[in-house]
């Protein structure tokens, strides 16, 4: 039976995989949306080891980190986490006691965990953007909620369409010869308003400005944002 594995696998699989590049989603989220205010104090937020995680994507979660970490200059503390809701916002809570000031941004790891840190910060009585600005990845929180979050995000529809394009034009070749290494796709950058900055050129991003007034403007001081080309392919 053909087969085209989408995101990540553990461990190996007989079949091409197509799935976003999370190691350059942890850079994007890391280095794009702090630059303009020159943050590097950063937390992360999320585990990767059997000691953290007994159930979730570590693997994703790990190349996250290792993107984020490779960013220059940023100086990034990792705050450790099962990946679920109640145990993000009990360590984000922990930390935050645990240190004065806090961190000038904080990097949460997966979708799941996002709305949970978002209120661990604000229940410490900070401010989201301005205090302590925060980037997630794959989407924010409720489509009407309080927060639109900054966040790095996969091309789904344009992963799942090249998914099907290879399973349709599988043959019955040889296992060896459908075996590729997999296929990373550009992941891009939503700007919302948890991180506090106004991008103006961001190498080949695509910055979604469309849910702001005067689409494609910034909050401060009302400057255009300009917008690079949006991904539509794989990176070879």
């Amino acid at each position: 039976m053909p087969l085209v594995w989408m995101h990540n696998m553990r461990g190996d699989v007989d079949a091409a995989i197509v799935r976003v590049d999370h190691q350059r989603a942890g850079e994007i989220a890391t280095r794009s949306p702090f630059e303009a205010p020159q943050c590097r104090d950063i937390a992360f937020v999320g585990g990767f080891t059997e000691a953290d995680v007994h159930h979730g994507d570590r693997e994703t979660v790990e190349q996250r980190y290792r993107g984020a970490t490779a960013v220059d200059g940023a100086d990034i503390t990792h705050i450790h986490s099962d990946l679920t809701a109640d145990g993000a916002y009990g360590a984000v809570r922990e930390f935050l006691n645990s240190r004065s000031p806090p961190p000038e941004g904080v990097v949460v790891a997966t979708y799941g965990q996002t709305a949970a840190t978002t209120r661990a910060v604000a229940d410490h009585g900070l401010r989201i953007g301005e205090d302590v600005k925060i980037v997630a990845f794959d989407g924010g929180q409720a489509k009407y909620g309080q927060f639109d979050t900054t966040s790095a995000r996969q091309p789904v529809d344009s992963i799942a369409q090249h998914a099907l394009e290879r399973l349709m034009a599988t043959t019955a070749a040889s296992s060896d010869a459908r075996r590729k290494r997999p296929e990373l796709w550009e992941p891009f950058l939503h700007v919302g308003n948890t991180c506090g900055c106004c991008l103006f050129e961001i190498d080949s991003l695509w910055v979604d400005a469309r849910h702001r007034p005067g689409s494609g403007r910034c909050h401060a001081g009302n400057k255009r944002i300009k917008r690079s080309r949006r991904p539509q392919g794989p990176r070879r």
